[in-house]
Parts: structure tokens; C-alpha cells; sequence
């Protein structure tokens, strides 16, 4: 079972909370085309995808790399 701080949990509930705030379709792609290239970075170079894990560091590394 999934944590509530799962990378891919939260991924999923910010994208129904966006359909649920009538976002355009072209805007939700968008924000989550870019969360499944800090996912997969995080996966790749940094191993922790539960948020709870995440640090200031890992954010940074992964901004220098979009």
C-alpha cells in the first residue's frame, strides 16, 4: 500500500485536484509532464520518492539538471 507521501500518490492527487479546480488540459499536462522529469531524475540520482524524504539538496539537483 502506498504511503500518503509517495512521490506518485501526491503526483496523482495534484492532477485530480487541478481537474477539480477546471485547469486547462493543456496546463495539467503540462505541470505533470514536468513532475514525471523530477520523478525520474529522483529515481535515477537520488533515490527517495516519498516527499517525506525529500530535501532542499535533492531540489536543488534536480533543478540543475531540468
Amino acid at each position: 500500500m502506498a504511503s500518503h507521501t509517495d512521490l506518485v500518490t501526491l503526483m496523482q492527487g495534484f492532477r485530480l485536484f487541478s481537474l477539480a479546480e477546471s485547469k486547462q488540459h493543456t496546463t495539467i499536462r503540462g505541470y505533470m509532464g514536468k513532475l514525471q522529469i523530477f520523478l525520474r531524475y529522483l529515481r535515477i540520482h537520488a533515490p527517495p520518492v516519498d516527499a517525506s524524504q525529500l530535501t532542499a539538496t535533492h531540489l536543488r539537483a534536480v533543478l540543475v539538471h531540468l
